[in-house]
């Protein structure tokens, strides 16, 4: 299995995996995360730094940037969608210098 791994504003890298497990989440719209991936969130979806300092993730939701799904990691479980329009129009401005 062969994935690409993008590195900085659009290098990239190509690791070849030995998919022997499926140990990690894989969302209902098919991503994973070597695939579209998945981002830290707040419980409704917005997408914030995965430093725990700062007071803004939980620790527990990720997003699904295939299709905003919104999960808690915990659990595996699904929560909800990203859907409301300030979420989401944050979630596709969002600097990703300062992620």
């Amino acid at each position: 299995m062969c994935a690409t791994i993008y590195i900085n504003k659009g290098n990239t890298m190509t690791l070849n995996l030995q998919d022997s497990t499926h140990d990690w989440l894989v969302c209902s719209c098919g991503n994973t995360p070597l695939g579209s991936g998945f981002y830290c969130c707040t419980p409704y979806g917005k997408i914030v730094s995965p430093s725990i300092t700062d007071g803004k993730w939980d620790t527990a939701h990720v997003l699904c940037m295939g299709c905003n799904a919104i999960y808690n990691q915990d659990t595996m479980e699904q929560n909800g969608t990203a859907s409301h329009p300030s979420v989401v129009d944050y979630n596709k401005n969002i600097d990703w210098d300062t992620y």
